[in-house]
């Protein structure tokens, strides 16, 4: 069923720099400027930073790009998820509840590591980034299976979408 024009809500452009309902506001970080407030996700903000922050040492650093290209290096970037995934899924099945300097942190990892794999698809390291791409997949599927048997997607669908309506899984 179509949605007539005075039933749509107005579009928020808030969502394109927080994507939390006012209900989750304190996981985001809040910024006056001027008499307006701006709320940013706190992980999402945490990620930015962490692949601006690559991005800029493998500008400035031509022995730190070679050096990234090591296996042992390569094992930290795709470990370093492991913290947003645990902060996030205990979080979202009810288990505890974050707290900012967290959620930035591990942003911070994870932004750091989705901008290693993108680097390794520009240098052409194909195989590192197959690797890296298996590794984003597992994550992925872990999430998927722990979500599904727990029952949490529903929730975790309803709190990401406002006013979306998940009915019972067949």
């Amino acid at each position: 069923m179509a949605i007539s024009e005075t039933q749509r809500e107005p579009l928020r452009w808030e969502f394109l720099l927080s994507h939390h309902v006012p209900t989750r506001y304190g996981r985001t970080l809040r910024l006056a400027v001027g008499r307006r407030t701006i709320r940013l996700c706190a992980r999402c903000t945490g990620q930015a930073v962490g692949a601006l922050t690559f991005l800029l040492l493998c500008l400035t650093s031509v022995p730190l790009r070679s050096s990234l290209l090591l296996p042992t290096v390569q094992v930290l970037f795709d470990s370093a998820p492991l913290l947003a995934a645990f902060d996030w899924l205990t979080q979202s099945l009810g288990e505890r509840e974050s707290t900012n300097s967290l959620r930035v942190l591990s942003g911070f990892l994870l932004g750091m590591s989705f901008a290693d794999v993108l680097y390794l698809l520009l240098a052409g390291k194909w195989s590192l980034f197959l690797a890296a791409v298996f590794v984003v997949a597992l994550y992925v599927a872990a999430l998927g299976v722990v979500l599904k048997v727990t029952g949490a997607w529903r929730y975790v669908l309803e709190e990401h979408f406002p006013g979306l309506e998940v009915g019972a899984s067949r």
